[in-house]
């Protein structure tokens, strides 16, 4: 039934929010979520959460790094049920950020000039 249906999807997306296997958690856990939000009606009250769960869910970098290499055609599917244009200038701003301290971090990690000519 369609309800077990939800039912079975939360306890699988419940598992794999918890792994620390980023692949298989990216591989899985947008395709659970976006299960959910897709046979949830829009018209329900849990229809928005359902959709933030999977917003929140595309924007972990991780997530979205290994979707992006693997299934990007999956990934534009999944942001479409999110609906959220903003998705796209939030992941933005977060790969600015993770940039800036990358460049911060090597900083201190220039070689002299008496490094360079060897």
């Amino acid at each position: 039934s369609f309800k077990n249906t939800v039912k079975i999807h939360k306890v699988c997306a419940n598992f794999f929010q918890k792994t620390t296997d980023t692949k298989r958690k990216a591989e899985e856990l947008p395709y659970h979520l976006y299960e959910i939000a897709s046979k949830t009606s829009r018209s329900r009250s849990d229809f928005p959460k359902a959709c933030a769960n999977l917003r929140r869910c595309l924007l972990d970098l991780e997530i979205f790094r290994t979707m992006c290499k693997n299934d990007p055609f999956e990934l534009h599917k999944y942001w479409n049920i999110a609906e959220d244009a903003n998705v796209v200038s939030v992941l933005l701003k977060s790969l600015q950020k993770e940039e800036e301290k990358l460049l911060k971090s090597w900083e201190g990690h220039k070689p002299s000039s008496e490094e360079k000519k060897e």
